[in-house]
This record gives structure tokens, C-alpha cells and sequence, in this order.
């Protein structure tokens, strides 16, 4: 007997420090997809970011069975991320928002002048 997917990404929003040393990656994970849905294989998930199918040749990284995918903590990753799952029984899809913070930079310090 299949049963439709259901899926969660908690919490639904989060944000990470770009250039923290210790947070290089940002993980997304749906819970229990390999033990819930055995039957779900790596086709049946589909990641995307801003609406667009993400792979590895985009710079990010899956696990195994792809109920996790590792995004870089770089601006350009931020935005909306989506993940679809299906299988014969039916589909669920759930979403999530990933905020990047910059730190301010300062590129040039100009000393006093006077004019």
C-alpha cells in the first residue's frame, strides 16, 4: 500500500552570516523522507531555489537519498527554496526562506584630509 508524502522543513525560515568560518553551509532537511517513504528514490525529489531546479553544477550539494541538500552561505543562495516529493500515491511539496547576511565591508578608509 503507497501512501501520499508528507513533508515539512521546520523551522520554514532561517538566516546565516556570510564569511562566518563556521557556517559555510547552510543544510536543508526534510525529515524522515528515506524511512517514511522507502519507496520515494532520488527522482522523486526535486529541490529548487527561486522556483528553478537546483543541481550540483549550481554549486550545491545533496546527500544520498537527497532529503538534504547543502547550500553555500554566499548572497547569491539566498531567497526561497522549494522541495517536491513524490510518489504513486500522490505529491506534497513544502517550502522554506533562507535570509544571507552580509557584513558591511569597508573597502577604502580615507584619513582627515583638510581642504
Amino acid at each position: 500500500v503507497q501512501v501520499a508524502p508528507e513533508i515539512s522543513v521546520s523551522p520554514a525560515m532561517d538566516s546565516a552570516v556570510e564569511g562566518d568560518a563556521e557556517e559555510e553551509e547552510f543544510v536543508l532537511t526534510i525529515s524522515n523522507a528515506a524511512t517514511v517513504y522507502p519507496d520515494v528514490t532520488k527522482g522523486d525529489i526535486v529541490w529548487k531555489h527561486e522556483g528553478s531546479v537546483i543541481s550540483t553544477s549550481d554549486g550545491y550539494r545533496f546527500s544520498g537519498s537527497k532529503d538534504r541538500v547543502f547550500v553555500k552561505v554566499k548572497e547569491q543562495f539566498a531567497g526561497s527554496y522549494s522541495i517536491e516529493v513524490t510518489n504513486a500515491a500522490g505529491r506534497a511539496t513544502a517550502m522554506f526562506q533562507l535570509s544571507i547576511l552580509v557584513p558591511v565591508r569597508i573597502d577604502q578608509f580615507l584619513s582627515n584630509t583638510t581642504v
